[in-house]
């Protein structure tokens, strides 16, 4: 099936992906048909993601007085190390994506992904993506297999 976009792009919308991912990994599987098996085609890792807070920073937090002058107290980051890099890898996803879809890499995508990183992707995916998706879980799926991963999707994909 071939769709027109109102960007005048033309998509084959038989090319299916479903994106299966977490704050440390994203894997990408490709099915062929709407009721196909998935095939894994791409891999994407966080390596920072999958470390310890504490192996992330490098010092303690900074100190500062306050205005009294006797005083000092610390100064806490707002976002934990971890989350940053939760960030930065759902940016890099989102502009891969991007990317292959600019590309007709595929026409219709699958988001499953952990709670909280879906949340994320859903930040940062563009309108583009947006159009494409047909179907979102939130669970986190990453360590399953393919098949075990398909039987938690919709019949038609």
């Amino acid at each position: 099936m071939i769709c027109y976009l109102p960007t005048n792009r033309r998509i084959d919308m038989s090319k299916i992906w479903v994106v299966v991912a977490d704050e440390a990994k994203v894997r990408i599987f490709s099915a062929e048909k709407p009721k196909g098996t998935l095939t894994e085609i791409k891999e994407m890792t966080s390596s920072e993601a999958t470390m310890l807070e504490q192996d992330l920073v490098s010092d303690k937090p900074g100190r500062g007085e306050s205005n009294s002058g006797a005083r000092k107290h610390a100064f806490e980051e707002k976002t934990s190390h971890k989350a940053q890099y939760a960030i930065r890898f759902s940016k890099e996803v989102s502009e891969y994506l991007e990317a292959s879809l600019q590309s007709k890499s595929f026409g219709r995508l699958t988001l499953v992904a952990a709670p909280h990183f879906l949340g994320m992707l859903r930040k940062d995916l563009s309108a583009a993506i947006d159009e494409v998706v047909s179907f979102q879980l939130d669970k986190d799926l990453t360590m399953m297999t393919p098949q075990e991963i398909r039987e938690h999707l919709p019949e038609y994909l």
